[in-house]
């Protein structure tokens, strides 16, 4: 967020950090309080949005996977160029020199980790195709 949009609240996201830019002379006092009370307002919302994810509701899969996503490419980029997409890399790396030798990687990595998860989570639920559709629905299994 405060690459995205620091430039125009100062990348103020943190009471302490409004309080410690005014208490350096670096932040007008008078601008204190609404900046406090935009960022209480924006953390409840942003909590909500958490809780609504969190509390399993149905249709909110979209979002938790998006923000995985996020938080997976902003710790893992400037590590190793992170892509969890294989299809992704091999499409940019054509065009990227240097790129086809690590495309092995970004290749094996993902697959590894999600059949990993996909066998970690069915033996944790069991779950099978059998029991559940695409859209993750239940389903009763036609035996006619």
């Amino acid at each position: 967020m405060a690459y995205a949009v620091g430039h125009v609240s100062g990348a103020h996201f943190n009471p302490a950090v409004t309080l410690g830019a005014a208490a350096a002379k670096r932040f007008e006092w008078k601008d204190v309080p609404a900046y406090i009370a935009t960022q209480v307002v924006a953390g409840l919302v942003a909590g909500g949005v958490l809780y609504a994810i969190a509390s399993g509701q149905d249709g909110f899969a979209p979002i938790a996977i998006g923000l995985g996503l996020t938080l997976i490419h902003l710790v893992s980029i400037p590590i190793s160029n992170t892509s969890v997409n294989p299809a992704r890399s091999t499409a940019v790396a054509f065009f990227q020199e240097g790129a086809a030798g690590q495309l092995w990687a970004f290749w094996l990595a993902p697959i590894v980790g999600a059949v990993i998860a996909g066998l970690t989570y069915s033996a944790i639920t069991g779950e099978h195709l059998e029991g559940v559709d695409i859209e993750g629905e239940e389903r009763v299994a036609d035996h006619s």
